[in-house]
């Protein structure tokens, strides 16, 4: 899925509930859709509604800052974060991006 279509829904590690240090990564939900972020405290992305609007660099930009943000701010895993946000085509076309341009070509 796209940036601009992505629900990001998480759980910091520091609370109380049973989704602590989890997060997901799914569609914008629309009405009538089941709310699958409801276990979840938190939500972020398409959940923004100036995020919809966003493409290219821009959407991959804003991506990275909110990434950084779960680490830093809501002290989320890293590598929780980098699994789910790899649903995101952005982001996951430039890790591919930087992985061949560092190793050569990665099946």
């Amino acid at each position: 899925m796209k940036a601009h279509e992505a629900l990001i829904a998480f759980s910091p590690p520091f609370a109380d509930t049973p989704t602590a240090g989890q997060m997901k990564v799914g569609r914008l939900l629309h009405d009538h859709d089941p709310d699958w972020t409801r276990p979840f405290l938190c939500t972020g992305g398409a959940a923004w509604v100036y995020r919809r609007n966003l493409r290219g660099q821009d959407s991959l930009y804003c991506l990275i800052c909110e990434m950084e943000d779960l680490v830093k701010f809501w002290k989320m895993d890293p590598r929780v974060v980098h699994h789910a946000c790899l649903s995101i085509a952005e982001y996951k076309a430039a890790k591919k991006f930087y992985i061949e341009g560092a190793y050569g070509e990665v099946d």
